[in-house]
């Protein structure tokens, strides 16, 4: 790196996937040291960051490493991309005096039964939890509050092990296959019935703008009933008094929590009038997401995070509150965009047929297994093995394309012997 372009760039500390990242425009303003795990190594093939460091985020050498970077080449803040190095990342951000969300609220953010228990305090969003030890727990809390329930492990990333229980025994063969003697606590929640929804807000010193409403969808019959997002898409319709009551209740929830800046992702439901808050994380959110809000409204997220990153410490830029305001107006009457991802039924495929010829609509396909391969019961995010991405006029319009290319997809197993 030339000493002409480290004086004008500022340096960032990236914790987490950041691959598309360094794919947008704005990746000239800053200088990037990358920590995210050995085998993510091919991710940055293309993109590579100035600096890339590949280990586990619980590495003990890790916030000596860090620091010892920063003394040679300052940071000037740190960005949180994966869920998994959230807490890690705050706390070295708060170490070195950068600029980044706090481990205090990151964590509270990361271990659902906190978060809920400081959105107890907003009535109107509250959700009725438990923590609990036990099978007799789980039984015990859903006979409180009526089935169905929601259990989940309390720090559970990409949906893993999140499941809709209907009855006992679902309850139990989730308890016995997954948490039997393991004596951990888990996380019991109220089914918030009504339409899910993802929203992506940028906050600037508490001013909280919305610039992504993303439509979810969900199939129980996948995974023994894994809430496992199957597909999403974008714009999200929600009537202009519901987009404003959204605001205001992720705007309470919001510094309720302690985020005051920066990007969050928070999923909702929404019955009548009713705004109720799954979950919420101070990241971008995964799902190819982004790249959605992208093909709808032409702009990039990724170069409003660097923007935002490379911004004058204990201040608000004016034109990055600019670009996030375009995104807001931009994003209700954006062209749709939607994903439908793979989850096929659990097995060894020996062959996989694309349906021929494809509609203009599929922007792009993939399959992520090389067949012969095994697609796995799905637990979690990371268990679909592909996807296919449509666009269209409107959203739902999107959807119904990626959704008819996916099922129309034919999976050839091997034969059971």
């Amino acid at each position: 790196m030339g000493e002409s372009t480290m004086s004008v760039s500022k340096h960032l500390v990236v914790f987490g996937a950041a691959e598309w990242l360094l794919a947008s425009e704005k990746r000239s303003l800053a200088r990037f040291t990358v920590v995210d795990r050995a085998y993510c190594y091919d991710n940055y093939a293309t993109n590579r960051p100035e600096r890339l460091l590949l280990m586990e985020y619980a590495d003990p050498s890790l916030p000596d490493m860090i620091a010892a970077i920063h003394r040679e080449d300052p940071f000037h803040g740190a960005l949180l991309m994966s869920d998994d190095a959230l807490i890690v990342g705050a706390t070295i951000a708060a170490a070195l005096g950068l600029e980044c969300a706090s481990a205090e609220a990151t964590a509270q953010l990361k271990d659902k039964s906190l978060m809920r228990t400081a959105l107890q305090s907003e009535k109107s969003d509250a959700v009725e939890f438990e923590r609990v030890h036990s099978l007799d727990g789980i039984a015990a809390f859903a006979d409180r509050v009526e089935y169905p329930i929601i259990v989940k492990p309390t720090n559970s990333v990409g949906s893993y092990l999140v499941k809709k229980i209907e009855n006992l025994h679902d309850a139990k063969r989730y308890w016995d296959e997954h948490w039997q003697g393991k004596g951990q606590a888990i996380l019991a929640e109220k089914f918030i019935e009504g339409t899910h929804f993802g929203i992506l807000t940028f906050s600037f010193a508490g001013r909280l703008l919305i610039i992504g409403i993303v439509r979810i969808f969900h199939d129980p019959a996948i995974g023994h009933g894994s809430w496992v997002s199957i597909g999403q898409y974008v714009p999200g319709e929600v009537t202009q008094a519901q987009r404003s009551a959204i605001a205001a209740t992720l705007s309470r929830a919001l510094s309720t929590l302690g985020i005051e800046d920066g990007p969050c992702w928070t999923e909702i439901r929404i019955n009548g009038e009713s705004i109720k808050i799954v979950e919420s994380q101070n990241r971008l959110p995964g799902g190819f997401i982004p790249q959605l809000i992208r093909h709808s409204t032409g702009i990039d997220v990724y170069n409003l995070l660097i923007e935002w990153g490379v911004r004058e410490r204990g201040s608000v830029d004016e034109k990055v509150v600019r670009a996030a305001e375009a995104l807001e107006s931009m994003h209700s009457t954006g062209s749709g965009a939607a994903i439908r991802f793979y989850t096929p039924q659990p097995g060894r495929v020996m062959r996989v047929t694309f349906p021929e010829p494809r509609p203009d609509a599929i922007l792009r396909s993939e399959i992520y297994i090389q067949t012969p391969g095994v697609a796995p019961v799905v637990t979690r995010d990371i268990d679909r093995i592909g996807y296919a991405l449509a666009i269209s006029d409107i959203g739902k319009d999107a959807y119904e394309a990626a959704s008819n290319f996916v099922e129309s997809t034919k999976f050839e197993y091997e034969a059971m012997v």
